[in-house]
């Protein structure tokens, strides 16, 4: 709770979702990639749930201006593949100590980013 005390905490996060929010809009994602790692050094407490919560509205607001050029089918996949993944999420979270989580999130990350450019 301390953490919401300490304006600069809460100035640098908003700084952090805001560039990720900016890698976002222009390449398409990038939000959860940029912000959670760095949202995790800042202060573990706002990795994961209040950040899945900015992630979702911006996804909704990003839906909602570019409605008509929605591939519903894509949507419907990732949907339906964002459950194993809030499974193992869930996991994650309740099973690791914050530094071990840290330390998870960060080989994540830096797997996914490698995948990515590798494809």
């Amino acid at each position: 709770m301390g953490a919401y005390r300490e304006p600069v905490v809460m100035v640098l996060a908003g700084v952090v979702v805001a560039v990720g929010a900016l890698v976002q809009g222009a390449v398409g994602f990038g939000l959860a990639l940029v912000a959670a790692p760095l949202l995790a050094l800042v202060d573990p407490v706002l990795v994961p749930v209040p950040l899945l919560m900015v992630v979702t509205v911006h996804a909704l607001l990003a839906l909602y201006r570019e409605h008509s050029d929605t591939d519903w089918r894509g949507v419907g996949w990732a949907l339906l593949g964002r459950l194993p993944g809030i499974a193992i999420g869930v996991l994650a979270v309740a099973a690791l100590p914050p530094r071990g989580f840290a330390v998870v999130l960060a080989l994540s990350v830096l797997g996914c980013s490698l995948v990515s450019v590798l494809s």
